[in-house]
């Protein structure tokens, strides 16, 4: 994705994907639905959640 021009970030697992989210707001989150701790899915659902995004 880097190369084709977009900004990229990673999170070691999904409570960091959440803290990256809330503070980077993202245009796009690729999550995998195998992540370390929370499943892509929950953290999918706890995304879902923040205000005004």
């Amino acid at each position: 994705m880097e190369r084709e021009g977009y900004w990229v970030t990673e999170a070691q697992n999904g409570e960091e994907a959440i803290a990256l989210c809330q503070t980077l707001r993202p245009d796009t989150v690729l999550l995998d639905a195998t992540i370390a701790g929370m499943s892509g899915f929950e953290c999918c659902s706890q995304l879902r959640t923040i205000p005004n995004w």
